[in-house]
Parts: C-alpha cells; structure tokens; sequence
C-alpha cells in the first residue's frame, strides 16, 4: 500500500501544504520547490507528517428484538485508515455492563469484526453504543437500538 505524506515548506514565513506520495524523493521535492518559487534550496525547509483520521465504523449489526434475559449477539465492522490497532468498547445502555477488549492490530487497511454478547434483565428499549479507538486517541461512534420485551 502507498502511504501519502504530507509536507510543509516553509519559507520565510509562508508555508505551503504539499501532498507526495510515499516513495518520492524527498530531495527532488525540495529541489521542485525551489525551482518553482524562484528561490535557493538553502531558504526552505521541509517538514514531514501523515495525518491521523478517526477509525470508520462500517457496520453494527445485531438483535433488534430480544426478550428478558434472552442473550443478543452483535458484530462491528471497523478499520482504521492507517491500518492501526483499535480497541472496541460497548455500552449496552442498562448502566450495568460496559465490555472493553485490549487493542487488535492487523497489518494495512483491514477491516476488523467484533462479535459481542449481552442479555438485558428488564423489559424496555436500549441503545447500545459502540466506541472506537485508534492506537493513536482517535474515536468513532456508532449506536444501535434494541427493544426488551
């Protein structure tokens, strides 16, 4: 997978977003640069970064109907742009259990499934919530609901 890196020139004051692939000479970028703005190389800097973007949830599928103490199953899809590792919380919206599992980590772009279980011990109507994190902070939220009779 091609990684796209993000670049700042800064001369003198302006700065300038540029947008490279991976594999690209760092150098010749700098060298485009100078050329195209009409200046020495020795009055630009470049500075690197990849930016970070929350993990996608992709789908949350499960019971929409359950009966007292009846146990439902639901699976979350999820990736992490970067191909980072993610932790997966659910918060069942009975205020008694909140499931958290340790980070996942699977090489590139892949979409990971998680397959939670709960039974809810009184009738009424639930949202389920489940949160995503990324290895770097960054959160994804996507909630369900689900009807107890």
């Amino acid at each position: 997978m091609r990684k796209q890196l993000w670049l700042l020139a800064l001369v003198g004051f302006a700065i300038l977003p540029l947008s490279v692939e991976a594999e690209t000479n760092l150098r010749g970028v700098l060298e485009e640069v100078a050329l195209r703005l009409g200046l020495p190389k020795s009055q630009l800097s470049l500075v690197s970064f990849s930016p970070n973007f929350p993990p996608v949830i992709n789908s949350l599928v499960g019971e929409k109907v359950l009966k007292v103490k009846e146990t439902g199953r639901w699976t979350l899809g999820a990736t992490d742009p970067e191909g980072g590792s993610m932790a997966y919380t659910f918060s069942w919206g009975d205020s008694i259990n909140v499931e958290k599992t340790k980070p996942a980590r699977f090489p590139g772009q892949v979409e990971q499934f998680i397959t939670f279980n709960h039974a809810y011990t009184q009738p009424g109507s639930y949202t389920i919530n489940a949160l995503v994190t990324d290895d770097t902070g960054q959160m994804s939220k996507k909630s369900v609901i689900v009807e107890v009779r």
